[in-house]
């Protein structure tokens, strides 16, 4: 029969979910923690829920809108035909429950890493992931994001530092430390589309506080601004296309979703409570 309808209107005033380049499909969180891809313009399901491998937490598609990325908090990196619903590839080549992963915005590359700190490279065409090729290994993988404006610059944070790294040779271009250590949000995309700006969570002896961080590859962060009443425990984050909006969950069965400006810190909408996992998995 047909496959049922999620219920994603609840919150599409607030957040949307991410969408192929031609902006005709979305991918949306099922209450289960998995991915669905429905049709945007009628809400209707393509398929059936994706087995992700567990409750999802980053979902991208690349620059065709043929392929999907997903990965979970068991450790899967998924790879699937947005056209048929199959999966393409499980390219995951680290024994961790807590990989990350990024597809390149102008280019069929696929990275991962996890708490190892180890970093792979693959190429992925024609519905496979070719063999992965170990680029380096350091400290740990917090998050991994592709610089815009470059198939091959990725920014790496890891426990200690951030990276930039040149896919094309492996090697790293600079480095700059943290201002203070933080955690990341649960859906490891802590960073606005052009990778200016990043969301985490700070404590201040016994308070915790959620600040906006400035990034510059160059010089590291230059600029730090609190969330005004922000949640303080690490739930989601999800950023509007223009990189001027966060959008936060705090973690939790029920829990709350309010917008933030993140140039002054100013919370711009009223809290709306959601139940269970009903929130969007990546950009506004």
């Amino acid at each position: 029969g047909e496959p049922a309808s999620p219920v994603f209107s609840t919150t599409v005033a607030l957040t949307n979910w991410p969408l192929t380049p031609d902006g005709r499909i979305v991918a949306v969180l099922t209450a289960t923690g998995g991915v669905q891809l429905c049709e945007l313009a009628s809400g209707k399901p393509l398929f059936a829920p994706f087995d992700v491998g567990g409750t999802v937490r980053h979902v991208e598609f690349d620059v065709t809108g043929k392929v999907m990325l997903t990965t979970a908090n068991g450790g899967a990196v998924r790879l699937w035909d947005v056209q048929t619903g199959q999966l393409l590839a499980e390219p995951s080549v680290q024994q961790s429950t807590n990989v990350v992963a990024a597809l390149s915005p102008t280019a069929p590359l696929l990275v991962t890493g996890s708490v190892d700190g180890v970093v792979y490279r693959s190429r992925i065409g024609g519905g496979s992931a070719q063999a992965f090729q170990e680029l380096f290994a350091n400290s740990g993988n917090l998050a991994l994001a592709f610089l815009p404006g470059s198939p091959v610059r990725l920014l790496q944070l890891n426990a200690d530092r951030a990276h930039i790294i040149d896919l094309a040779s492996g090697r790293e271009i600079s480095s700059f430390a943290y201002p203070e250590p933080f955690a990341l949000f649960q859906n490891a995309r802590s960073f606005t589309p052009d990778c200016k700006v990043m969301v985490v969570l700070v404590k201040h002896g016994a308070e915790t506080k959620c600040q906006a961080w400035t990034l510059d590859p160059a010089s590291g962060v230059t600029g730090v601004v609190d969330l005004q009443e922000a949640p303080t425990a690490p739930g989601r984050a999800v950023f509007s296309p223009r990189g001027d909006l966060v959008a936060l969950a705090g973690a939790g069965v029920m829990h709350t979703v309010r917008l933030w400006k993140l140039k002054t810190g100013a919370p711009v909408a009223s809290p709306v409570l959601l139940y269970g996992t009903q929130f969007p998995i990546g950009g506004m």
